[in-house]
């Protein structure tokens, strides 16, 4: 799992805080400067992206694509159609040349979008085959926990997921989660993924709690950047959270 990165990290004045007082905010549900918690979920309510890389690992080997682990942390939160996209631009040339040449667009470009359409179904069957075994990504206890407690006090609570709506939907209910929050926004819900602020704005609109109200919780840098363009009074990083899994 990549280590957090600090620089996104700010308090309500701008500065720098530390791991130590991220992990303090991250529990106080008492701050009156916040009236409502957002999560994402893959990476912050369940442990996923170690699971999701087990498609990603097999299908990049499988096409020869240049993909290193590191690269995909690095892309957390990123809309899984425009990471596709990423790898290609990343990749040797000629072998992406092989790869689109057998597609049957008028066009590179055409050729390239069918490419994507046919690796996204190859990794969405590669998912529901690990689902239907009763193989799901684990819970992430640390923070749901806390979003548990919120609930006990009739906090208003949330999730904002870069992450396919049924795949979303499918991992809270298998961990009894899905009942814990009042909205759920996905990639489906809007028309940019993070870094742009759109789902978490989304989300804190469907709440009718105004965004510097919210205390976001994420994974991912990106995702940390959303939040701070969403202007969220408060922005967690539950990798520094003591419990995270490693």
């Amino acid at each position: 799992m990549p280590s957090a990165s600090t620089s996104l990290l700010r308090n309500e004045s701008g500065t720098t805080i530390s791991g130590e007082e991220n992990n303090r905010m991250a529990a106080d549900l008492d701050d009156d400067k916040v009236e409502a918690l957002i999560f994402d979920c893959d990476g912050t309510l369940v442990n996923s992206m170690e699971y999701f890389w087990q498609g990603w690992e097999v299908l990049c080997k499988k096409y020869e694509l240049n993909f290193p682990k590191t690269r995909f942390y690095a892309l957390a939160g990123t809309p899984i159609r425009e990471i596709v996209h990423i790898v290609l631009t990343e990749t040797d040339p000629a072998i992406v040349e092989k790869l689109v040449s057998v597609e049957k667009g008028d066009d590179e470009t055409k050729r390239r979008e069918l490419f994507v359409d046919r690796f996204l179904a190859e990794k969405l069957e590669a998912i529901e085959e690990l689902r239907s075994r009763g193989l799901f990504p684990g819970e992430i206890t640390c923070v749901t926990k806390i979003a548990k407690q919120a609930k006990e006090r009739k906090m208003r609570i949330g999730v904002a997921s870069s992450g396919e709506k049924n795949h979303v939907l499918a991992d809270l209910a298998h961990h009894n989660l899905t009942d814990l929050f009042e909205t759920i926004v996905t990639r489906e819900d809007v028309v940019h993924g993070k870094p742009a602020p759109d789902l978490f704005l989304e989300a804190a609109n469907r709440l009718n709690v105004d965004p510097k109200r919210c205390r976001g919780y994420e994974d991912a840098d990106l995702g940390l950047e959303s939040l701070r363009r969403a202007e969220f009074v408060q922005a967690v990083d539950v990798r520094l959270m003591k419990g995270y899994p490693n």
